[in-house]
This record gives structure tokens, sequence and C-alpha cells, in this order.
């Protein structure tokens, strides 16, 4: 969810943040830069090449390399070089496009063919994450594996695709987040709880995830992980009537008004119904019921606030988008700090569907200023809500870092809530905050003329890790 926040709202004056250094040491025997054993499919020879069909790591690609005694089912180890759009053997009649020419090259011996990474003391294999998810759950977990596939500086996070060569499809690659700068062939350790079934909203769904671990080089020391430790929520309290407070408790803040027009008729969202988790007691954010509220109702209440706001379909999923930027008001947010200047809402629903995301995001000059908004906020959501599923506390001798994050989540059957603090090398820190229902973008369909989020591949056919340059 905080995911496809940041994404929806970044902007060009917000840098990427300063990278923790990851050393990248030359690869051994000849500069190989296997990232996973590398399986031939096929070999044929000619005009004194060998021409290799390679899977490795998730990758499918040809090679071109000096003739070598290899055939299928062996596996090899391959050094870089240049990607070419088609490459024609005279000798064998047949052409090659895409496929990449790499002069280094050999036939792996038995052990190597395996690729697998041992784990390190203390650690577990990749395939073990998946197989023990249950047991290691919010559980300090240590992997090693080589990058696969990296996207950095997205919400101030740089996304790993870990792999050791242990699982099969579907378990046996991690994603991992954090700081640390690294690149595709690197072997990396990654250390942090275990999370479990993690939606982010926007098509972003993992069954496993190692959330702002400490990523180290293979070999290097690694600090003790951030304290991020699971707290047990309670179970949630019943809403108290209107106008009401339990014993000690500061008033929750009065929810906004529900929209004036009549909502159109909606089936309710109410998340994964397979949930052993209690439903949240409310899903009223300032005012629009997440899971309920139809987009006539939705237009209704933007026009009773007075937001001037842009809906727009999404252009890879069955989703409609509806963002407001200008001119809001931070007399909004009730319960909240009202200092910041609020830079976004945004909210999205299937084509024909009802509202099942809504986030915020507030900015502030002063970093005391986004403590008390996002302490503010937490005070007003675990009063509705209880105390989070997990909460990272801020922590005052990080506040002037270059990059900071500190958070907080709630999650019920039918809703899930997160709320960070975040700056990322920027003048200013943010306070974001996001509800969903869960699963619900993750499920939505591809837009017709469309091939689905995530599944456009940006860089050119072919590519693969041993390109030299990646576009």
């Amino acid at each position: 969810m905080l995911l496809a926040l940041i994404l929806a709202c970044s902007t060009p004056d917000a840098p990427a943040p300063p990278p923790a250094p990851v050393a990248t040491e030359p690869t051994a025997d000849g500069g190989f830069a296997n990232v996973g054993p590398a399986r031939v499919v096929e070999a044929v020879h000619g005009d004194g090449r060998s021409y290799l069909h390679i899977e490795e790591a998730g990758y499918d690609f040809w090679v071109s390399v000096p003739k070598l005694e290899v055939k299928a089912e062996d596996r090899v180890l391959l050094g870089r070089g240049p990607l070419q759009a088609t490459l024609t053997s005279a000798e064998l009649g047949r052409e090659f496009r895409p496929i990449t020419v790499i002069e280094a090259v050999r036939v792996a011996a038995p052990d190597e063919g395996a690729g697998a990474l041992a784990p390190l003391p203390g650690g577990v294999s990749i395939a073990d994450v998946y197989a023990r998810k249950a047991e290691l759950a919010g559980k300090t977990v240590k992997v090693r594996g080589r990058v696969v596939k990296a996207n950095k500086a997205i919400f101030g996070k740089n996304w790993y695709h870990l792999r050791d060569g242990t699982g099969v499809e579907e378990t046996n690659d991690l994603v991992v987040t954090g700081l640390a700068d690294a690149e595709v062939g690197d072997t990396v350790v990654a250390q942090a709880p275990l999370v479990l079934d993690r939606d982010l909203g926007f098509g972003y769904f993992f069954s496993v995830i190692l959330e702002d671990a400490e990523i180290t080089a293979d070999g290097a020391s690694a600090p003790p992980p951030a304290d991020h430790a699971p707290v047990p929520p309670p179970p949630p309290a019943e809403p108290p009537p209107s106008g009401a407070t339990a014993p000690g408790e500061a008033p929750a803040a009065a929810p906004a008004a529900a929209p004036t027009a009549a909502p159109a008729v909606v089936a309710p969202l109410a998340g994964p119904a397979e949930s052993t988790l209690p439903k949240a007691p409310s899903r009223n954010f300032l005012g629009v019921d997440i899971g309920t509220t139809s987009a006539p109702a939705l237009d209704a209440w933007l026009a009773e606030k007075k937001l001037i706001c842009k809906t727009d379909p999404a252009s890879r999923r069955a989703t409609v988008r509806t963002q407001c930027e200008k001119d809001i008001p931070v007399g909004l947010l009730e319960g909240r700090t009202v200092s910041g200047k609020v830079t976004q809402l945004l909210f999205s629903r299937g084509d024909d569907g009802p509202i099942h995301y809504a986030a915020t995001s507030r900015r502030y000059s002063l970093p005391n200023d986004a403590v008390l908004d996002f302490e503010s906020t937490m005070t007003t959501l675990s009063t509705l809500f209880g105390a989070p599923a997990r909460v990272k506390p801020v922590d005052a001798t990080k506040l002037d870092g270059k990059v900071v994050r500190f958070s907080a989540d709630w999650t019920f059957a039918d809703l899930e809530l997160s709320l960070s603090l975040f700056r990322a090398g920027t003048a200013y820190w943010s306070v974001n905050e996001s509800w969903a229902v869960p699963g619900v973008e993750a499920g939505m369909k591809a837009r017709p003329g469309s091939r689905g989020h995530g599944e456009v591949e940006s860089r050119p056919e072919g590519w693969n890790p041993h390109v030299v340059t990646a576009p």
C-alpha cells in the first residue's frame, strides 16, 4: 500500500536516497557473472562458435560463445558481453534474435552446476523460508543469495529479488527491501523479520518478504537488524457509541460527514474470505467508507469538500484512480496534526466497483512537526483500531538522517492500514497513511489491450544478467 502511494505521488524534487554501499568484488574464475544455475536448453555449433539456449534465474536467452563441448542439461559459467538484436550463422543457415555475445565461458563442474549457495551459520535457504514460513513469521531471518533483479529508489528503498539455487517455481525467489546498493549478480546477505502475505496495493503482493533488511556484501559483517519486531495485536474493542469514550481514553476523532448524495448500490468488499483475523471496527476514512463507497458517492464527497481532483483509468490494470493534489485543506484530516501541507489524496476503485484503496501524504519542513503528525495519527488510529500489529517507533536520534522511516501497521480481515514517517534525502519529512481492502488491487485483471501491471518488460527483448550494460 505504501509503495503504491509513493509511486503515485513521486515528484521530480524528491531525489533517491543516498545508497549504503555494498562492496562489489570482481567475480572469480575469469569474471564469470552467473546469478543462478545457467542450464543449457539447446546447443548448436557452427562458424567456430557454439550457440546456447540458456535458462538462468528466471531468464531465458541465447548466447554465442567460443566453440564448447557442451550439451543440453549441462550447466555453464558465463561472463558478460553485448546484446545483439540479430546474429546470423552462415554455416547453420539460422538467425538468432536477440543474442548475447560472450567470450568467457566454461562447463561447470557438478558441484557448481547446482548453483546453490549454502546458508551462512544461523541462516536459512530461500526454499526453507517458504517451507517454514509459518514457523519463521515475525522472526529475524538471515538469507544469502544472488541478486537476480533490482528496482531502486522506490519508496526510498531498493527492492531486490534474491535466489540461492534452492526451491522451485514460486519458492525460489525472495523479495528483500533495504537501503544498501547492490547490482544484479552480486551475492549479498540480508537480515530482517519475515513478513507473510504482504499486500502493498496496486498489484504488489508478496507471500513472504524481508522488509527494511540489513543488506551486506557476502562475507562482510552485518549490523544487527533494525528493531521492527511484530507486536501482537489485542482484540479490537467494540467501537464506542457516538460521543462516548472509554474510561481513561482520549476522545476519538469524529468521522467526517458521510456523502450527502445517495450512493449507488454496490456490493461491499470484505477482504479474503478465508482470513481468521477479526473485521475492522470501522472502514471510514475521512467520510469515505473503504470497500463500499461508490464512484457517484465519492464524487459527491469531493464536491462537498470542494476538492478539485483528477480521475483517470490506470494504464495496465482495470482500476480507476482519483488523485487530489492541489488546495487540499489540512482541516480535512481530523485527529491528525494539521500544521503540515497535504500534498495528495488518492483513491482507487475497480472499473465497476467501490473504492478499495485510499491514501494521503502530508509534508513537513521540520522533523518535530512530522513526529507530532505521526504520533497524533497513531493515537487516533489506535483509539479506534487498538494497538498496531507492527510498529517501528520514532527514534529521535535518527530524525536528521538522510534516510528516515518509522511505521505502524494494522491488519484486519477486511482492512489494512499503514502509517509511516518518511524521508529520503529531501529537505522535508512526509507522513503517509493508507487504507486498503486486502488483496483487491492484487486481484485486479489487466486492462484490455495491456499486459497487466508488472508484466511489461522495460529492457529490450532478450536482456539477461550477462549483458554488459543494462539500458
